[in-house]
Parts: C-alpha cells; structure tokens; sequence
C-alpha cells in the first residue's frame, strides 16, 4: 500500500480534488490511502515528524505562510525517496523547486487530465524502488531473487518455473502463491496466457499480425488470441509513460 497526503489551505480546492478522487480512485491500479490536510498546523506536525507514513505529497505550491518550495525542502531533508507533486495555479516556481526532483507539475485547472496519470506513475515508481525479494526454495536449496529480475513465469507440468535473464529456476510454488508474494510488484507484471506473467519492462516488442511478443533478451512468447488486444493497450500505455 501506498500512503498519499494532500496539502492545500484552500478547502474548496481540497474538497474538489477529494471529490474528483473518490470518482476515479479504483482506476489506481494499486492500493493507496488518501489523506487530505487544509490546515497549516497539521501540516507543520506532519512535515516535522522524524518518521512519516506518507509515500507521496501532492501539495499547492503557494499558501498562507508555507510554499510549496519550503514543503519539499522539509520533506527532502526528511524523506530522501518521497514523491513530491505540485498541484498549482502557479508557474513561476517551477525552476526554483528542481533541486528537490520535484516529480510532475499538475494544473488545477487540468486536473481532471493530469491528476491520475501522476498518481499512477508516482505508484509504479515507488513499487519498482522497493525491490521487492522473493524467496525460491527446490531441490537445489534455497535463492533470493529481485523481482524486478524476473523476465516472466509460468506454470510447467504443475511447477512455477522463473526466467531471469541468467537462469531458469523450478520453484516449490503455484502461480498464486507466486503472485502474493510478489505484492504491489505484481502490477509490475501482464498475464499473456493462462498461466504465464510477463515482466513489462523486459518487453521490447509486440507482433501485429501475429500472436506472440518478444522480450529484450530476443526470447519470443506466445500470447493467446484473448489476451493479444489486452496486451496491446497495456503495453502502449506502459511505453509511453516509460519513454
């Protein structure tokens, strides 16, 4: 799960941003808990506590005795890996706020746009920053893997088999279980035929007259007739969030 914490003093603004939110939070394809914060009090407490449960701040960049350039300063010198995003009628910081990776700029007049593509993209970053271990057990002994390592998997004569790029490893393991213990990183991962899961990011290449994909290691896969327009759309999207 990912923690989400607004901050904007105007309530209407607020409100709006909550009510656009709970419209199209189940589009957010992971968990997350959302927190709304008008009143700069709150927001010094949150922004001074040594230990933050928030993985992204989405925050105006101009209020009453706080900018949004102070807000990411503290959370920088507090939060190295938090997600700042900006969420402003106001342009003319956008050079001063760089050197606190200030990651997406969001209209408010373009929220309706903007807001959820960030959000996503905040979530995909920080799924993939975690590097997420799983553990292989079979009758070799015991490995950790990266996650983010794995190319695909599939079901073979009642075994999970994992392909990285340097092996193939059996694992003592059913897809499910596979599955769950991947956690948010199996957002990471498309299903191209019942039973196989595919890395996103390792996939270079999707034929257009022919059902099958190509992965960055040359290695082609077949995708089944069902899920070829699924993957088709998911991988544009992904493509072109990752340019």
């Amino acid at each position: 799960m990912f923690n989400i914490i607004f901050l904007d003093n105007n309530l209407q603004d607020l409100q709006r941003t909550k009510e656009y939110l709970e419209s199209v939070q189940s589009e957010i394809k992971y968990d997350v808990n959302i927190k709304y914060c008008h009143e700069e009090s709150q927001m010094f407490q949150i922004l001074n506590a040594k230990t933050s449960p928030y993985d992204i701040f989405v925050t105006d960049i101009k209020m009453r005795n706080l900018s949004g350039i102070d807000i990411a300063q503290k959370i920088r010198d507090e939060q190295k890996n938090a997600i700042v995003i900006f969420m402003t009628s106001y342009t003319k910081y956008v050079y001063q706020s760089f050197e606190y990776a200030v990651f997406r700029y969001i209209r408010k007049d373009h929220m309706n746009e903007e807001l959820l593509p960030a959000l996503q993209a905040a979530c995909e970053k920080l799924a993939v920053s975690r590097r997420t271990y799983i553990i292989i057990k079979n009758t070799q002994g015991i490995q950790k893997v990266k996650s983010s390592d794995i190319m695909y998997f599939e079901l073979e004569n009642r075994k999970c088999i994992i392909y990285t790029r340097e092996e193939r490893i059996e694992a003592w393991k059913n897809i499910t279980q596979l599955k769950n213990e991947l956690g948010e990183e199996v957002q990471l991962f498309i299903e191209i035929y019942r039973g196989c899961m595919v890395n996103k990011k390792h996939i270079k290449k999707v034929w257009k007259n022919e059902n099958k994909l190509v992965l960055d290691n040359n290695i082609e896969l077949s995708i089944s007739r069902r899920k070829k327009k699924v993957v088709e759309e998911t991988m544009v999207e992904y493509w072109n969030k990752h340019k």
